[in-house]
């Protein structure tokens, strides 16, 4: 099959111009963004996870380490240490630790749920706060730049379109 020059150069100049856009969006955050500060940012959701270091006396109080996942507005490594009591399965406690994903920093909160101490598993509800730092955010003078970024994208595209039209056009 041979390769039809319009047909390379129609390409090119499309995935040059995404290029383009692209690398003005990197631009634009790098000169633009800054890392935002999280304080007490609510974290409501679920973990589950698997517990280390588990020590139950005989009043049902226990501690231990907890290492899993955090799911919600974001799905996250949740671990840290635990305490609070246990009645059969069902446990309820505080638990202090790092987050990592959206959110990086430290967090704290209320865990419910079942802790099954032959399988090391905690499966429950956390209810808590984090304090960190979240990812890359615009400011106001970023954010006029992105809508002049994407109206000359949308302007530039068309443009593009035509000089491969006139290209086309030359040929035949």
């Amino acid at each position: 099959m041979d390769v039809d020059r319009n047909v390379v150069i129609q390409v090119t100049i499309a995935t040059g111009a995404v290029l383009l856009f692209i690398a003005a969006l990197l631009m634009l955050t790098g000169a633009y963004g800054s890392i935002v500060e999280v304080e007490n940012e609510t974290m409501d959701g679920t973990l589950d996870g698997e517990v280390t270091d588990l020590s139950v006396d005989e009043d049902g109080q226990v501690e231990g380490t907890f290492t899993g996942t955090y799911d919600n507005e974001f799905q996250g490594p949740l671990s840290g240490n635990f305490t609070g009591t246990l009645d059969g399965d069902e446990f309820s406690g505080e638990l202090e630790g790092t987050v990592d994903g959206a959110i990086e920093g430290n967090v704290s909160g209320q865990m419910d749920g079942t802790l099954d101490e032959d399988e090391g598993t905690f499966s429950g509800s956390f209810n808590g706060v984090a304090d960190g730092t979240t990812e890359m955010g615009l400011n106001e003078e970023g954010g006029l730049m992105l809508v002049g970024l994407v109206a000359a994208f949308v302007i530039g595209m068309p443009i593009f379109g035509y000089i491969i039209q006139r290209l086309r056009s030359d040929e035949d």
